[in-house]
C-alpha cells in the first residue's frame, strides 16, 4: 500500500523547506529541500528496507549544507555490508543485518532509527559503520488539534547533542525537533512554536538534572594549594604557591608553605601543576549544551554572536541563578534584512523603522552590540549604527551584500566579524552577492591577493584611524579551505585525531561527521590542489 507524507521545515517561525516521504512496502523515496541563510541541503534519498526495518539499500543523491556533492551508497547482500559516502568508504562481512547511519540524512532517518532500536535489547545498537545509538522513551501523549497520539524519544549517540523524535502509534515519523529548527508535518505546521518550546523543555530537564549531579556551590573560600602561576611580563611560572578565591574574586596569592586551612574553608590540591585564568570565546552561538563543554575546557566567559533572542536571554538568567552550567554570557544582537538568503536568527527587519525599532528592543535589553548580517539594506547600515550608538552599544557583523569593509567602517562599523567577510572586500567584484555561500568558496582567490596592494592598505588604514577591530575566526575558514572529504578536517591534521581520548563521544560517529568535506569546490580558477598544495598533504 502506498504512503505519501509531506513535512515543513520551520526555523526562527518561517518555513525554510520541506521534506516528502512516499512509501510503498519495503521501499521508501524521499525529497529534502532547505534553504536557510542561503544554504541547506538539497537531496534525494531511496531505501529499501528488510522485514525488520533496515536498510538493505540506501542512496542518497544531492547536495548537502554548503553545496558539496553528495553521492551516498550502502548495500547489504551476499554476506557483505559496504557503503561510500562524503566522509568515508568501506566493506566488512555482514553476518547478520546491521542499521546503517547515513552521513547526510534527513530528519526521517531518526524515525527509521528510532524503529529499529525500540526492539533492540535495551534499545541499544552498535551501528555501521561505527558508535552505539540508544533510544530513551521520553513519554507518550496526545498532541496537535486532533490530539493524535503520539509518543517522543531522545536518541543520543549520532551527535554530541541528542536529538528528538515524535512517532505516532505507527511509527511514522510526527516530528523532528532538535536544535534551532523543526520538521513536522505539513498538517501540523501551526504546532511547531509549541514544539520549539518542547525541545527546550525538554533539554532544559536533562541539563538542570546533569548541573544538580555535578555542580558544586562553595559558600567558604576556596584555596587551591600547590600549584604555579604563569608570569606575563616575564614568561616564567612563579614559585609553587596558594591561591585563595571567594565569590568571584582572588582573594590571595601567598607561596607555598602556606598556613592551614581554617575551619569551613575548602582546599583543593593542584599537585604542582599551573593554575590560568578562565579563557574567553569571543565569537559563540550558545547552547544549553555547549556550557558543560565550555567550562571542561576551562571557558569562563563568552560573547554570543546571535541567537533566539528569548532562548539567549533565559539561558542568561539560569546559567546566573546557578540552574544551568555555563560561561558568563556577554549577549550581541542579530539584526537581518528580509531577502531569499535571510538567516532566521535574531530579529528579521523588513524596513528601516523595523530595524531601528529592533537595536532599541536590543537596548533595553542589556545587549552590549548590534551584529548586523548579511541581508541588511546597504541603505540602513548607517543609520543602525547611528541609533545603536546613541544607545551605549557597539556594531559589528558581517559585511552585508553589496556593502564594502570600506563603508561599513565609514558607516559606523567597530568590529568586522569573520575574516573572510573583511578580505571579501578585496576579492569580489561589484554585484557579486555575499549571501550566497560565496562568501565563503570565494576566498580561494585570496591564493593571487597582493596584501601590499592599494585596497589592503587603504581598509588597514581605516580600519587603523577609526580604531576598528577583526574578529578573525581564522580557525573556521582554515578548516573549511583545507578540509578534504574522507581525510578529515585540518584541525585533525594538525592537532591529531583527538576523538578517540574524549570520554562519553560516539567517537566512530563524530569523527565520520568530521570528515565530511561539506563545501562545493572553491572558485577562482585552478584545481583545489594546485592554489592549495598543503590540503593534500
Amino acid at each position: 500500500m502506498a504512503q505519501s507524507q509531506r513535512y515543513v521545515v520551520i526555523a526562527a517561525g518561517e518555513n525554510v523547506g520541506y521534506l516528502t516521504v512516499d512509501q510503498t512496502g519495503s521501499t521508501v523515496d524521499i525529497d529534502y529541500h532547505v534553504d536557510n541563510n542561503g544554504r541547506g541541503p538539497k537531496h534525494k534519498e531511496h531505501l529499501v528496507l528488510d522485514e525488520g526495518g533496515l536498510p538493505q539499500t540506501w542512496t542518497i543523491e544531492g547536495v548537502s549544507l554548503f553545496g558539496a556533492r553528495v553521492d551516498e551508497r550502502f548495500e547489504q547482500a551476499g554476506g557483505v555490508r559496504r557503503w561510500r559516502s562524503q566522509a568515508d568508504s568501506g566493506e566488512r562481512p555482514a553476518t547478520t543485518p546491521s542499521l546503517y547511519v547515513a552521513n547526510d540524512d534527513s530528519p526521517w532517518s531518526l524515525a527509521l532509527y528510532a524503529h529499529v532500536l525500540k526492539a533492540a535489547p535495551e534499545q541499544s545498537l552498535d551501528v555501521t559503520p561505527g558508535g552505539r545509538l540508544t533510544l530513551t522513551t521520553v513519554r507518550s501523549q496526545t498532541f496537535g488539534p486532533a490530539a493524535l497520539p503520539v509518543t517522543i524519544y531522545r536518541l543520543t549517540g549520532l551527535q554530541l547533542q541528542p536529538g528528538y523524535v515524535m512517532l505516532d502509534d505507527a511509527d511514522r515519523l510526527v516530528a523532528e525537533f532538535s536544535g534551532g529548527s523543526v520538521t513536522v508535518r505539513e498538517d501540523l505546521e501551526a504546532t511547531a512554536p509549541e514544539l520549539m518550546r518542547m525541545t527546550e523543555a525538554l533539554e532544559g530537564e536533562r541539563i538542570q538534572a546533569l548541573q544538580a549531579q555535578l555542580a558544586h556551590e562553595f559558600d567558604a573560600p576556596v584555596r587551591i594549594r600547590n600549584v604555579r602561576i604563569f608570569q606575563p611580563e616575564t614568561g616564567t611560572l612563579s614559585v609553587l604557591s596558594s591561591v585563595t578565591v571567594f565569590g568571584e574574586r582572588i582573594a590571595a596569592i601567598v607561596p607555598e608553605p602556606d598556613g592551614p586551612t581554617e575551619a569551613g574553608d575548602y582546599e583543593i590540591d593542584g599537585e604542582g601543576g599551573t593554575l590560568v585564568p578562565g579563557l574567553h570565546d569571543m565569537h559563540s552561538h550558545s547552547t544549553l549544551q555547549t556550557g558543560l563543554f565550555y567550562l571542561g575546557a576551562g571557558v569562563t566567559s563568552v560573547r554570543d554572536m546571535g541567537n533566539g533572542n528569548a532562548f539567549l536571554l533565559k539561558l542568561t538568567r539560569d546559567i546566573d541563578q546557578g540552574l544551568a552550567p555555563g560561561p558568563r554570557i556577554v549577549r550581541d544582537g542579530m539584526l537581518e534584512g528580509r531577502s531569499p538568503y535571510s538567516v532566521r536568527t535574531g530579529l528579521l527587519a523588513d524596513t528601516l523603522d523595523e530595524a531601528i525599532e529592533d537595536v532599541r528592543w536590543y537596548g533595553q535589553r542589556g545587549y552590549r552590540q548590534i551584529k548586523i548580517y548579511n541581508s541588511l539594506h546597504p541603505d540602513w547600515v548607517a543609520p543602525v549604527a547611528q541609533e545603536a550608538h546613541r544607545l551605549g552599544m557597539g556594531v559589528t557583523g558581517h559585511v552585508p551584500a553589496f556593502v564594502t569593509p570600506d563603508e561599513a567602517i565609514e558607516a559606523g562599523y567597530g568590529e568586522i566579524a569573520h575574516i573572510n567577510q573583511l578580505m571579501l572586500g578585496w576579492l569580489l567584484q561589484p554585484g557579486e552577492d555575499s549571501r550566497t555561500t560565496l562568501r565563503l568558496t570565494a576566498m580561494a582567490r585570496a591564493a593571487d591577493l597582493d596584501l601590499s596592494s592599494l585596497p589592503v592598505r587603504r581598509t588597514i588604514a581605516l580600519m587603523q584611524e577609526h580604531d576598528v577591530a577583526l574578529d578573525t575566526t581564522a580557525v573556521a575558514l582554515e578548516v573549511l579551505m583545507l578540509s578534504r572529504g574522507g581525510a578529515g578536517t585540518v584541525l585533525d591534521r594538525l592537532c591529531g585525531s583527538h576523538a578517540d581520548r574524549v570520554p562519553a563521544i560516539p567517537t566512530p560517529v563524530l569523527r565520520r561527521y568530521r570528515q565530511s568535506r561539506g563545501r562545493p569546490g572553491l572558485q577562482g580558477g585552478l584545481p583545489e590542489a594546485a592554489r592549495y598544495p598543503e590540503a593534500a598533504a
